[in-house]
């Protein structure tokens, strides 16, 4: 449930999904479900906030209503499962579902419109992607996705948005580092091609219950992009510590500085107590 800018309650599912899960190698889910681009977005959903070092979410992974630029949430089918590959440890994304919706109007940021089961078109968004993790090297984990879907905002042509997602990760119980890197391409024949280009690095190192942490972040889109016109360029670095009060408690400290073009930089410092139960996440 989420609070409007008038104070109005509403309720928005973030994830619904019907499953069918034969074996390791098939696993199929049609509903509502949280894109498999990248990493960070099925790692730490909306209910896994106790689990991320961090306050929040990186920039590139900010979610629709917040300005984000990937499309974090889609209504669709979804298959994934493990490939057999021995040591290589390989697994595949394939997705299918409703591709953007611009009837909410031009002016957002990203993929903030309400999703539902209607898009610009009739053609359907898709994402493919591969991952491994390879047995010699156990905590690495690398991966690409390409995603395509076709987009008509209201009083514009018609664009195709292709998006190139590539990640490496090293996660083990006492260290992280996490890099994820994303180019969205937006083509039209009447206006031109325009890339936008995010990325950001987390490093972080487990001493008993504490964890201190940093990240970078980078997001930049070009002044005349035609459907990110908000989002131009973003980037700084963010620090941080994690307390583990118990298992099932941790508080968060966090600073971010934030260079944005054209305007004044920004400077915010946060605190979280994220606690986790068998029913989710939940922040205070």
């Amino acid at each position: 449930m989420d609070v409007d800018s008038n104070g109005m309650f509403q309720v928005q599912p973030e994830r619904a999904l019907l499953s069918y899960t034969p074996n390791d190698y098939f696993h199929a889910n049609l509903g509502r479900y949280h894109t498999g681009i990248g990493y960070y977005n099925n790692a730490y959903h909306h209910g896994a906030a106790f689990l991320q070092t961090a306050t929040g979410r990186p920039l590139l992974f900010a979610f629709d209503d917040q300005g984000g630029v990937l499309p974090i949430h889609k209504i669709g089918l979804s298959l994934t499962g493990r490939i057999p590959s021995g040591a290589l440890g390989l697994s595949y994304i394939a997705e299918v579902g409703f591709g953007p919706s611009s009837h909410m109007g031009m002016g957002m940021s990203g993929s903030n419109q309400m999703m539902t089961v209607t898009d610009d078109n009739n053609g359907r968004a898709f994402n493919l992607g591969f991952i491994a993790r390879p047995l010699p090297w156990h905590p690495v984990q690398f991966g690409f996705d390409f995603y395509h879907a076709d987009r008509t905002p209201m009083g514009m042509p018609s664009f195709s948005e292709n998006i190139y997602a590539g990640h490496f990760l090293y996660l083990a119980p006492s260290f992280e580092f996490l890099n994820e890197a994303a180019l969205i391409r937006h083509s039209s024949a009447m206006m031109g091609t325009f890339n936008t280009l995010g990325f950001y690095s987390q490093l972080s190192r487990k001493w008993h219950a504490w964890r201190p942490f940093v990240r970078y972040n980078y997001l930049n889109a070009p002044q005349m992009e035609p459907i990110f016109t908000t989002t131009g360029r973003q980037n700084g670095p963010s620090g941080g510590l994690r307390y583990e009060v118990n298992e099932s408690v941790a508080l968060k400290l966090q600073f971010d500085h934030l260079d944005r073009r054209g305007l004044s930089a920004v400077n915010v410092a946060t605190c979280k107590l994220h606690s986790c139960s068998r029913r989710g996440g939940r922040d205070q």
